[in-house]
């Protein structure tokens, strides 16, 4: 097992540069940005519209490729594997949740859930993997508080509901790291609220959390509070590099 590993490191980010062209403007999203995350911390991450914060989360999180930099996932260089090896990393090492669900309206919340696992499974081997994975789609529905919503369509739950429906789904895999972009930001304060709960008491079992938001004091409820700012991650009320943190367990 690699120091990487054995030291509780789940991602590990330096160097990161990502730009987009826009007609013959070139806009300069990260720069340099590093990051380094650890099991069982969740650290949050504010900055002003526009700062690049989900392009930040899809780089980290393997949904797109930067020009330059690296990004480590468990020990593993995510950006020099195969396809095949990168989508593996990210389908049973990140967990992801939205603003806005992207749930699947023609599927049953517990069938929602289960997409992580059926995405992660050959057809040859889901038949012997069906029963298990239909067992934990359901205690994560349980867990999440929609213990009697599991037939329901996303069209017959509340936003809080499919917002928690979301979640579970993000869990299927029992991910490493979980990625939260503005997983409250389509939400009443009230609803808001017990979803916040839930994100930070399932932030500590035994994963890393990196928690986007716009809403201060759901930020400084998390471990560690960086700013993105011109591209970079930098620590809010410091000026140190998160890479160069210690960073310790939570």
């Amino acid at each position: 097992m690699s120091e990487r590993v054995r030291d509780d490191v789940v991602l590990r980010a330096a160097g990161v540069h990502r730009s987009f062209r826009m007609g013959r403007a070139t806009i300069e999203v990260l720069r340099d940005l590093a990051l380094t995350l650890r099991r069982g911390e969740r650290v949050s991450v504010v900055g002003a519209s526009g700062s690049g914060k989900t392009t930040m989360i899809n780089v980290l999180g393997l949904l797109d490729r930067p020009q330059a930099g690296s990004v480590e996932v468990l020990g593993e260089d995510a950006l020099a594997v195969r396809a095949r090896r990168r989508n593996e990393l990210r389908n049973t090492g990140i967990g992801f949740i939205f603003q806005f669900y992207h749930l699947i309206d023609e599927l049953s919340a517990l069938e929602n859930v289960l997409l992580p696992a059926m995405i992660g499974t050959s057809t040859f081997a889901w038949p012997s993997r069906r029963r298990a994975a239909h067992g934990r789609a359901s205690a994560l529905l349980d867990q999440v508080g929609l213990a009697d919503r599991r037939g329901h369509r996303p069209q017959e739950l509340s936003g809080g509901e499919r917002q928690r429906v979301a979640i579970a789904r993000a869990l299927m895999n029992d991910p490493a790291i979980l990625f939260c972009d503005e997983p409250t930001g389509n939400l009443d304060p009230r609803t808001s609220g017990g979803v916040q709960d839930l994100l930070l008491e399932i932030g500590h079992r035994g994963r890393a959390m990196l928690l986007v938001t716009h809403d201060a004091r759901f930020a400084g409820r998390c471990d560690r509070v960086l700013r993105l700012n011109e591209g970079r991650l930098v620590a809010v009320g410091g000026e140190a590099a998160p890479a160069a943190a210690a960073g310790g367990r939570a």
